[in-house]
C-alpha cells in the first residue's frame, strides 16, 4: 500500500516501511509540496526529485542511530537523528542553534559532545556517505559548524 505523509508526522517507522520518500503535490497541486511526501511504492514515486532517504548514523562513541538525510547531491546538510521515536536536526539554516537547544539533544542522547561528533553516516543502499563534524548553519554565507 503506497503511503502519504506530512512531514511533521514522520516517524522512524516509516522509514522502517519505506526507505525513500518523495516531496509530492500531487496531479492538480492538491497537496503541499513542501511538507506532503509519498513513499516510494506510490505510482507517482520517481528517483529524479530531492528525497528523504533513510540513513544510518554511527556517533564518535560507536553507538548507532537511525535518521534520515533531506537529499540534495552534492551537498547533504540536513540530517534527523532519531532517538527512540523522536528526531533532532543537525541543520539550522541561517540562524545557530541555542546552547539551551544544543545541550538538549546531548542531554537526551545522556553524551557529551566529544561522544557525539563527528557522526559518520551512510544512506540507504550507500548511495551516500560522509561525516557530520558538528551542529551546522550559514553565517555570512558559509557554513558553520559549532558542538
Amino acid at each position: 500500500m503506497a503511503l502519504m505523509k506530512q512531514l511533521e508526522e514522520i516517524a522512524r517507522e516509516d522509514f522502517q516501511k519505506s526507505p525513500y520518500w518523495m516531496f509530492y503535490s500531487g496531479h492538480n497541486g492538491e497537496f503541499d509540496v513542501a511538507t506532503t511526501l509519498i513513499s516510494q511504492d506510490h505510482p507517482a514515486f520517481h528517483k529524479r526529485a530531492p528525497r528523504l532517504i533513510s540513513t544510518r548514523y554511527v556517533l564518535n562513541n560507536g553507538r548507532l542511530l537511525e535518521g534520515f538525510l533531506h537529499e540534495k547531491a552534492p551537498h547533504f546538510y540536513r540530517h534527523t537523528l532519531f532517538v527512540r521515536n523522536t528526531g533532532f536536526e543537525t541543520w539550522f539554516g541561517f540562524l545557530p542553534p541555542s546552547r539551551d537547544y544544543i545541550r538538549c539533544i546531548y542531554d537526551m542522547l545522556n553524551l557529551a559532545k566529544d561522544d557525539v561528533f563527528p557522526i559518520r553516516w551512510e544512506s540507504f543502499g550507500k548511495e551516500y556517505s560522509g561525516t557530520i563534524n558538528g551542529f551546522g548553519y550559514l553565517s555570512n554565507g558559509v557554513n558553520t559548524e559549532i558542538r
